[in-house]
């Protein structure tokens, strides 16, 4: 599924004059996925390479204020995996060049592995996505609940507007949004407890969620 296609099923779900509104579903599909992100983070592993230091520059895909380092493995390959002791190393390290994963007594020679497994949001783009499949009816209800509770506060506007001029309040859509957006929203947060114990017994409970992010276009 891509941006693309998450915002045509939102847009059916909200049924709306979206341009009267100026209504940006995708603002509201990004919002959904970033929610859905911090339950279900995105496993990334890489390979980093030893400096001959004791701190190393985390991967391209590590976000300051979201993502966790779930594992670190060295030396890395061996069977079974030679994973660290988190009391071995700890993150994020700060330096004027960035966010390091530094290690409490090992210096990984110049040119070796560290094997690293890290959490990081889920990339959604006009062609692709990382969120998984089986999870994108719950993605799609949180965004049209956020995106018919906007139309509702739009429409309550308006609507306060138009008794200040006639007396007379219509026919409320302000309600009818605000009606449906927690119905949806109920719905999908109904599932994301379910989401997040899933996520912590799969990583065998050492997954934490943390942190803001706003970004995950590509």
């Amino acid at each position: 599924m891509s941006l693309a296609v998450l915002r045509a099923r939102v847009a059916r779900l909200v049924a709306a004059e979206r341009a009267s509104a100026d209504l940006s579903i995708d603002e509201h599909v990004l919002d959904a996925a970033l929610v859905f992100s911090r339950r279900r983070p995105r496993r990334v592993v890489v390979d980093l390479v030893g400096t001959g230091g004791w701190y190393l520059p985390l991967p391209a895909d590590w976000v300051p204020g979201f993502s966790d380092v779930l594992e670190v493995e060295y030396p890395a390959g061996q069977r079974p995996p030679a994973a660290l002791s988190p009391r071995e190393w700890w993150c994020p390290y700060g330096t004027p060049d960035g966010e390091h994963l530094a290690f409490k007594e090992l210096t990984p020679p110049a040119g070796a592995t560290v094997r690293v497994t890290i959490s990081a949001p889920h990339l959604v783009d006009e062609d692709a996505t990382t969120l998984p499949q089986s999870h994108w009816d719950t993605i799609v209800k949180l965004a049209a609940g956020s995106a018919c509770l906007a139309l509702a506060a739009f429409y309550s506007h308006q609507e306060d507007q138009t008794m200040a001029l006639d007396g007379v309040r219509h026919g409320s859509k302000a309600g009818e949004f605000q009606s449906r957006g927690k119905a949806f929203r109920a719905e999908a947060e109904a599932e994301l407890p379910e989401l997040e114990a899933q996520a912590v017994t799969a990583a065998g409970g050492e997954v934490s969620f943390a942190g803001e992010m706003h970004f995950l276009t590509h």
